[in-house]
């Protein structure tokens, strides 16, 4: 089936009844009928609030491709991949393709770029969406189609889907211009049971009775037994457990109460409901959800990436997480502060979606440290998007990169980590997706002697592949690899050269291949850099004597702790750093009036800051941010130079960025972090609920309610605006007199464009 297939009514028609098919022999009905069935009610979810006005199928409007990339799916992965290529297949090569992948959380696996990219590259896109355990298609959908220009698009959905929620972000997708197609293949429902949501108050009072709502649900009958705990130091001690029924493609829903904590010092209550079921699971991973409750008054800040314990404090209590594990942490409870700090864009690839979402529920957001924006592969990715700035240059963007990549393939690579070797622990450190189309690489491999693995070319699946499947094994000669590697980085022509060399050996005898290395050195240009990278512990001693051995180009001795993130980062930041470089100081600082305003008064110099430039407003625009204001800018000559601080909107959560070093941003955020959480803070709270046939909406805010509030209600039917009206100056409510059974989304709208979203 291609892409122009699914364009055809017919096609459209013929899904429909397939639905008809399937209540006739409802009882009884054949197996291939009930997978018939499943694609046909994801094809109704869709095809009822649809448009069935079709474009023409020969004109270039950007698609987007939803792809369910659920634990459901894995049966079905062959058939996904043979329907994506027919799809990609009907488009011609100039149209452009993006791709959402989800499971648990939805994702942008690639922006829209051109359909040849997107074929050349498709095993690879789909390699970097693994399968997950959940779904959450209304989620995807909307992503998708804020992908897309309005009413100039359209998706292709691929997922065996099970999500109530769809319905209403299919309809926000159609009313956008969007229309949606929809193929669901054959596969069987998972066994056992999942917590699918665990509710709880963002906020108690000490002593408090804090009420609780689980929901449990299952594809197939199921049995349960839900446990609630609560985290006591490192241990869980479970306060009650309820048992429970579901039935096919059901759910179950579980109330709780639990009391917070007495006494006057801020806390936090972490809760976990955890399901158990007597038959097989098979997705264990999914069997838990945490929820976080603060206790006290103290707002609560996320610190992602670089620790920052002198954050901390009476006014704000401080949470260090891990960035692959942000999404995890806001399901357990919204803080009223994030701070990225000196956090890459790759590392919180999969982390996007959650991160959009808490900020347009209010949630401030803090991007600090010179290892960010520009340096940290902002530029271009979906992070960047959610930035009221643009990191780089846009005519550095276009310069070419040469990069010579030489690893240690030698025996002490083979010690096994984890579930495989050092070795591949180390190559699957490198960002192969930092390097772009233009860009060329060159791989040696080295132990007693080097070799030169792969020749200047662009990076493939090839030879991703063909890295993981290397026996390290022999001695080692890192002065013998070093020299090799320069020589090959002479041979090519580039604007900018790289040599990236990573080992876990000393040197014995660094001095050996002086005369070589030198001769090496002489043939690269000065703007030439070099990496010298020692992995784990150990002395560097052996590296900076090769490293002085180098003339001409310029040379660096790092560490890396590990094989894993730590690694990553390192590498990241030299991919990067002649594309956007990190300007180094001291300069001094100038304070604008809306610096002062907000009373954000930084060091009078800063050792350094990279370039960034506050959004075009139409630019902004586009991608749903407000500039707010640009705060001061670095004393420098040019005629427009960069601004040490941006504070932007996005929803209604409010964005700083400190392009500084994180350590000169520590006033600053603390500073700011009362004016960036008071939208959370102010508690503004949207409930919706059925009454008489109608809609109720109530709006609540612990602070003065902003003027001109309305809600845009999002039904299978199309949209509708609701006028909210004020009752005092914190509580206005609106009402619609009749509304249809299925699922609705509400967003609600303030006067600068702001929106939350309820259901």
């Amino acid at each position: 089936m291609t892409l122009a297939s699914l364009l055809v009514p017919g096609a459209l028609a013929l899904l429909s009844a397939l639905a008809l098919l399937a209540l006739r022999r409802r009882e009884g009905a054949w197996s291939w009928e009930r997978w018939l069935l499943r694609a046909a009610l994801l094809a109704t979810l869709v095809l009822g609030v649809a448009d069935l006005g079709l474009p023409d199928p020969e004109s270039a409007r950007p698609r987007g491709l939803v792809l369910d990339r659920s634990r459901s799916m894995r049966a079905a992965a062959r058939e996904v991949d043979r329907v994506v290529a027919g799809a990609l297949a009907d488009l011609r090569g100039d149209e452009r393709v993006g791709i959402v992948s989800f499971g648990a959380e939805a994702r942008i696996v690639t922006p829209p770029i051109p359909v040849a990219r997107v074929r050349a590259q498709l095993a690879e896109l789909l390699a970097s969406a693994p399968p997950d355990w959940g779904s959450d298609l209304a989620g995807a959908l909307r992503l998708a189609a804020s992908l897309l220009p309005a009413r100039a698009g359209e998706l292709l959905l691929i997922s065996d889907g099970h999500d109530p929620a769809a319905r209403a972000a299919a309809s926000a997708a159609i009313a956008r211009g969007a229309p949606i197609h929809v193929y669901g293949p054959a596969t069987p429902p998972p066994a056992g049971a999942r917590v699918a949501r665990l509710e709880a108050p963002p906020r108690a009072a000490p002593g408090q009775r804090v009420p609780l709502r689980a929901v449990v649900a299952a594809r197939r009958p199921t049995r349960f037994v839900l446990h609630l705990e609560r985290r006591v130091g490192r241990a869980w001690s479970e306060l009650a457990r309820q048992e429970g029924q579901v039935e096919s493609d059901g759910e179950a829903v579980l109330r709780f109460e639990v009391r917070a904590p007495r006494g006057r010092r801020a806390a936090q209550l972490v809760l976990r409901a955890r399901v158990a079921t007597a038959g097989p699971d098979e997705g264990p991973e999914d069997d838990a959800l945490e929820a976080r409750v603060a206790v006290g008054d103290t707002p609560r800040a996320l610190v992602i990436g670089r620790p920052l314990p002198r954050l901390a404090g009476r006014t704000l209590q401080v949470e260090s997480v891990r960035p692959a594990e942000l999404a995890t942490s806001l399901r357990g409870g919204l803080p009223e502060l994030i701070v990225l700090s000196d956090v890459s864009a790759s590392s919180l690839r999969d982390q996007v979606g959650a991160l959009d979402a808490a900020l347009r529920a209010g949630v401030g957001l803090v991007v600090a440290g010179v290892r960010g924006f520009g340096p940290g592969g902002y530029a271009g990715s979906s992070l960047e998007d959610l930035l009221p700035v643009t990191c780089g240059p846009s005519q550095e963007r276009q310069r070419s990169l040469a990069v010579v990549v030489a690893l240690d393939a030698s025996g002490s690579m083979a010690r096994p980590v984890g579930n495989g070797r050092y070795y591949q622990a180390v190559q699957r450190g490198v960002p192969w997706e930092r390097l772009r189309p233009e860009d060329s690489v060159a791989v040696v491999l080295f132990a007693d002697q080097p070799r030169v693995h792969q020749p200047f070319a662009p990076v493939s699946q090839t030879l991703r592949e063909g890295l993981t499947s290397v026996d390290p094994e022999g001695g080692t000669d890192v002065g013998l690899a070093l020299a090799r590697s320069l020589e090959l980085l002479a041979q090519q022509e580039s604007d900018e050269r790289l040599l990236i060399l990573a080992t876990d050996s000393e040197e014995g005898a660094p001095r050996r291949h002086a005369a070589r290395l030198g001769e090496a050195a002489r043939g690269l240009a000065p703007s030439t850099r070099v990496a010298l990278i020692h992995l784990g512990e150990g002395s560097l001693e052996s590296l900076e004597v090769l490293a002085s051995l180098i003339a001409g180009p310029e040379v660096r001795v790092l560490r890396a702790a590990g094989a894993g993130e730590e690694l990553r980062q390192l590498l990241e930041g030299e991919l990067v750093r002649g594309q956007t470089e990190v300007q180094q100081g001291p300069f001094a600082l100038r304070v604008l009036p809306p610096a002062q305003a907000l009373g954000l008064l930084p060091p009078s110099r800063s050792a350094a800051y990279v370039a960034v430039r506050a959004r075009r407003s139409d630019d902004a625009r586009q991608r749903g941010v407000q500039v707010l204001g640009t705060l001061a800018d670095p004393d420098a000559p040019a005629d427009e130079p960069p601004p040490w601080g941006v504070l932007g909107r996005r929803g209604l959560g409010q964005v700083l960025c400190l392009p500084l070093p994180v350590e000169e941003c520590l006033p600053l955020i603390r500073a700011a972090a009362g004016r960036l959480a008071r939208s959370r803070g102010a508690e503004l709270s949207l409930e919706a609920g059925r009454a008489g046939g109608g809609l109720e909406l109530v709006v609540q805010s612990e602070a003065a309610l902003p003027g001109n509030l309305e809600a845009r209600l999002l039904e299978p039917s199309g949209a509708r605006l609701i006028p909210l009206i004020p009752e005092g100056t914190r509580r206005a409510r609106g009402r619609v007199a009749a509304v249809g059974p299925d699922p609705l989304q509400v967003v609600l709208l303030g006067a600068a464009a702001g929106a939350g979203e309820g259901r």
